[in-house]
């Protein structure tokens, strides 16, 4: 009886932990609860560099790309750094490429630089994970926490433009890969 006791919490445990790197991120932006639109892999050389997952309001969940990249409504972006090879550099100089790449279709931000300056004396690596929440009262707010579990805000550039650049880094018609928008829009 005790082994069967003991072999039965084991496999709970095991479960447990094996299930809660996948569970869904509960997110709730300016009051609004977000469902997971969905999830794609930035991969470079054929390795994972990043995920990043898309949350959007429940009735925007048939929405297409241009209209999430449109709405000045509650939306979020979770990033997750898979490799060791980034660091705060790179991170910094792929980031500056994306919004160039947005402001190529139509998607510029004059505050670029104020989105950039929260990211300095920030440690980036492996494990590392960024909320980017999206709120039309106060703008776009950036959450760190460590691969350790701390958490922290840097900050946040107001405006529906620097909104619609950043979420155009991602899902835009020049995104940073073509797999990644896919995977986020769910498709």
């Amino acid at each position: 009886m005790r082994k069967d006791l003991s072999v039965g919490l084991l496999v709970v445990l095991l479960a447990m932990f094996v299930a809660v790197p996948f569970m869904a991120f509960a997110v709730n932006v300016g009051g609004s609860d977000l469902v997971k639109l969905g999830t794609g892999t930035r991969k470079l050389a054929m390795l994972p560099v990043y995920d990043a997952t898309l949350y959007i309001p429940t009735d925007m969940a048939s929405a297409g790309d241009r209209e999430i990249l449109a709405a000045d409504r509650p939306m979020s972006v979770v990033v997750k750094i898979e490799s060791r090879l980034v660091s705060t550099d790179l991170f910094v100089s792929s980031v500056e490429k994306g919004f160039k790449n947005a402001a190529s279709v139509g998607y510029s931000t004059d505050k670029l630089s104020q989105f950039l300056a929260l990211y300095n004396g920030v440690a980036i690596k492996r494990g590392v994970v960024f909320q980017q929440n999206y709120d039309p009262q106060k703008g776009l707010t950036v959450v760190y926490m460590s691969p350790e579990g701390t958490s922290r805000v840097l900050g946040t550039v107001q405006g529906l433009a620097m909104k619609k650049a950043f979420m155009a880094m991602f899902i835009g018609p020049k995104p940073n890969t073509a797999d990644l928008k896919r995977g986020m829009l769910g498709k």
